[in-house]
């Protein structure tokens, strides 16, 4: 049985081993081989163990859970940059590929919106590599496309991003 809640201290191994393994397995080509190769979990660990442990940070996260192990998280927050008429973010939804499909990723989503939008929030961005195959996803659960690109540096290759808007009150209508 699958069940999702809030990420605790304690947390952040499970989430970091998602986190790394998921990478590894959904942008091969999409992102430098050698950088997908060296990405470690311990550096993973210790920066999750942060976002855990901030007191007020403003990070929600949660995290989906077979048999008290984690298979899958999402976070989320406050908005990193002002210029799209967003007033919160997704920041990253991860499962590992052998438990997408089943609706983990949905329910996943749809905790971290449902607490977004009891703290009053309206529209949520997401920026996406546009070769994502999650993209699919996104655009299922209400995310749309929009014409802003940005360019990142990931592993010493420029990758554009896509933005994606979600209405979040449209969400809660649904």
């Amino acid at each position: 049985m699958i069940t999702i809640r809030n990420a605790v201290l304690g947390d952040e191994e499970g989430i970091a081993t998602v986190h790394v393994k998921s990478w590894q397995e959904t942008y091969p080509g999409m992102m430098p081989q050698e950088y997908l190769d060296q990405l470690q979990i311990t550096g993973r660990k210790n920066m999750w163990g942060k976002s855990l442990a901030a007191e007020g940070g403003g990070e929600l996260i949660f995290v989906a859970l077979e048999d008290d192990q984690i298979i899958g998280f999402v976070c989320g927050g406050e908005a990193r940059e002002d210029d799209y008429d967003c007033d919160c973010e997704l920041y990253a939804i991860y499962l590992y590929g052998r438990y997408k499909g089943q609706g983990i990723g949905k329910k996943l989503f749809s905790s971290l919106t449902s607490k977004l939008i009891s703290k009053g929030k309206k529209a949520m961005q997401l920026w996406v590599l546009p070769d994502n195959p999650t993209c699919k996803f996104y655009s299922a659960v209400g995310g749309v496309i929009t014409s802003c690109t940005k360019t990142d540096d990931i592993g010493g290759r420029e990758v554009i991003e896509v933005l994606y808007k979600f209405d979040l009150l449209n969400l809660e209508a649904q």
